[in-house]
């Protein structure tokens, strides 16, 4: 199926639901601010995205030590096990 198609899918389920929730479609000249709400749906959006490129990002610390995530020391940088110590090379 292609984009469009979902695309009108999800137009017609979202139609559905407001024909559930205000007993009509949604028609010009019904007393709500379309542009107001559109704002208002863009600000959510805006919200669901900046969290999806947070929830996207590498962690600056690791989160079982709050060391640097890069840190050496930290027992959990898959690094450390390639790294060996003065004492281990005697």
């Amino acid at each position: 199926m292609d984009i469009i198609e979902l695309v009108k899918k999800d137009l017609d389920k979202r139609a559905e639901i407001g024909l559930k929730k205000y007993g009509e479609r949604l028609k010009p000249n019904n007393g709500r601010d379309a542009l107001q709400d559109a704002y208002e749906e863009a600000l959510d959006l805006a919200n669901y995205l900046r969290q999806a490129i947070e929830e996207r990002k590498v962690p600056d610390q690791c989160p079982s030590c709050k060391m640097g995530i890069h840190d050496i020391s930290c027992p959990e940088n898959p690094v450390k096990s390639l790294v060996r110590t003065n004492e281990e090379c005697e």
